[in-house]
């Protein structure tokens, strides 16, 4: 039904924009302070590399900052 069609899109806008905001706070955070979060098991390595993924996906079509991306490669290196 149209009810459920917009039901389902209103949780998925909002688990994008909490990961939009996940995703810029990991990246926002500096290295040292990321550093440190990995030692005490804050945050996890595929998390960070996931957010910073999600961040270059987001925002490289418009700066066309990177030319290869290899994001498969990256998650298994994390």
């Amino acid at each position: 039904s149209m009810e459920m069609r917009c039901l389902q899109y209103t949780i998925l806008s909002r688990s994008a924009i909490k990961e939009d905001r996940m995703s810029s706070e990991i990246c926002f955070t500096t290295a040292t302070e990321l550093a440190a979060q990995l030692r005490t098991r804050q945050r996890s390595c595929v998390e960070v590399m996931a957010a910073h993924l999600h961040q270059i996906e987001r925002l490289n079509p418009d700066v066309n900052a990177l030319v290869t991306l290899l994001p498969e490669q990256a998650m298994a290196a994390a």
